[in-house]
């Protein structure tokens, strides 16, 4: 994956969606958040399986992927 985004952006949606993160869990990927590109759009999502929180915002996108950090 290769986009690029404002930074101010990136770190408005990152705060939306860390609300979700799972703080304790046995799943470990419920630690992490969700970045993906879709329709020339980067998506951000996380989830504690109780709720789950999405958000998008505008970037350019060169190559799709997507990655759990």
């Amino acid at each position: 994956m290769k986009v690029s985004c404002l930074q101010e952006d990136f770190q408005r949606a990152l705060g939306r969606v860390t609300r979700a993160v799972a703080t304790r869990t046995t799943m470990p990927v419920l630690s992490n958040v969700w970045i993906g590109s879709e329709d020339g759009r980067l998506k951000i999502a996380a989830t504690n399986m109780e709720f789950a929180v999405t958000t998008r915002i505008d970037a350019n996108v060169e190559v799709e992927g997507m990655i759990t950090v």
